[in-house]
């Protein structure tokens, strides 16, 4: 369950802030998969045909609940306890609203999720995210705990967000890779 939630958290910043990742309306495109590293490093790529997504959809496990995650001053991710009522209630109202572009000139690189950023997802795909001040950082840092791995979801041809899982080292392999892709010539 714990990996199940840290995948879909992490990935939601794959979806979140990157513009090159981004999904129209805070939303995940059907057949898309995201992967995230826990230093920040995310890729997006779409299944490419029925064999793939049948594939995929067999290492995963449908997202139940909201699901939040953040960055710290560093970069690194971490997960977000959400299993109180008003760390749900307000993980929901996350995902329902906008991606947020970082403030301050403080742009992510290219395939970097921006330090003191917290994202939101929800089963249905609703997404969205926000900058943190200290004091938020500090508070969700208390209810958090580091990304212990690299971390992949996808939406299937129904909308609906499942985690993959990546304890094989077949799937952590792909997931690193499309997390951390190779340079561009």
């Amino acid at each position: 369950m714990r990996i199940t939630r840290i995948l879909g958290v992490i990935c939601v910043a794959a979806v979140s802030i990157t513009p090159a990742l981004a999904m129209e309306a805070g939303m995940m495109q059907s057949g898309e998969v995201m992967a995230t590293m826990p230093d920040g490093h995310m890729g997006s790529m779409m299944m490419t045909g029925d064999a793939m997504a049948t594939n995929m959809m067999g290492m995963s496990t449908p997202a139940v609940g909201c699901m939040m995650m953040m960055t710290d001053k560093a970069g690194m991710v971490s997960m977000v306890d959400t299993s109180t009522a008003e760390a749900k209630a307000e993980c929901e109202k996350l995902a329902m609203m906008a991606p947020a572009a970082p403030a301050d000139g403080a742009m992510a690189k290219p395939g970097m999720m921006p330090a003191s950023t917290v994202m939101a997802m929800m089963p249905d795909g609703h997404m969205g995210s926000m900058m943190t001040d200290d004091a938020m950082a500090t508070k969700m840092m208390g209810m958090s705990t580091p990304a212990a791995g690299c971390m992949m979801m996808m939406s299937g041809k129904d909308g609906m967000m499942s985690m993959i899982d990546t304890s094989s080292a077949e799937a952590k392999a792909e997931c690193e890779k499309l997390a951390m892709p190779a340079p561009a010539m």
